[in-house]
């Protein structure tokens, strides 16, 4: 059997040779046979296949600048900074939102994922990374698009801001109880779907309608 090495031998000894490939060329009157090298050749070869290769993933709809589909739900990839408005990218913190603030908070055309969706996504896997020097999940992988939730910390009911960098929090716009809501909840060492007090303010990453 011809091992790879010596026949990356052969194939670095005809690329060498520069040996002749003749290809057509039609002139305005007759054909003639124009002279091509073997570099030339596999070059031309090589961007053709660089250019369908491009040309065919430009158009995946599972992925926009705005937003990627995990498990057929299409989440926004930034999250929502003040009502109606996306934070810049999507390593930015955004705005923080109480349960009842968070059921108005995304913009048209978007709304807060339900229960099952939040579940949907933590399903789909994610792992602890850090984008731009903000730590963060990254969910999804496979046959799935890649989406990036930055760990924003929360905005408890006296006002102050702690734990960014370390844990965020996700609002569904569904209720547990009451007092309490339905949330994401990710960290260095867990993804999980909880219930938590409506009152304190979470991150709102919304799913399109």
């Amino acid at each position: 059997m011809q091992s790879g090495w010596s026949r990356n031998r052969k194939i670095n000894f005809i690329l060498s040779k520069n040996i002749p490939i003749f290809v057509p060329n039609q002139t305005a009157h007759n054909q003639q046979l124009k002279p091509m090298t073997t570099k030339t050749f596999f070059s031309t070869l090589l961007f053709v296949s660089i250019f369908i290769f491009t040309a065919c993933n430009f158009g995946n709809s599972n992925q926009t600048d705005e937003s990627v589909v995990i498990n057929g739900v299409r989440w926004a990839t930034s999250n929502v900074d003040t009502p109606g408005t996306f934070a810049e990218n999507p390593e930015s913190h955004g705005g923080f939102f109480t349960w009842e603030e968070a059921q108005d908070a995304c913009p048209q055309g978007w709304r807060l994922p339900t229960l099952d969706e939040l579940q949907s996504l933590n399903n789909a896997g994610s792992k602890w990374t850090a984008r731009n020097d903000v730590n963060g999940r990254l969910f999804g992988g496979g046959r799935n698009q890649l989406l990036f939730l930055p760990t924003a910390g929360w905005r408890d009911t006296s006002g102050a801001f702690n734990v960014a960098g370390t844990w965020g929090f996700y609002w569904s716009g569904v209720p547990a109880s009451a007092t309490e809501g339905w949330h994401l909840h990710v960290s260095s060492t867990l993804s999980t779907v909880n219930n938590f007090n409506r009152a304190w303010g979470f991150s709102v990453r919304c799913v399109a309608k």
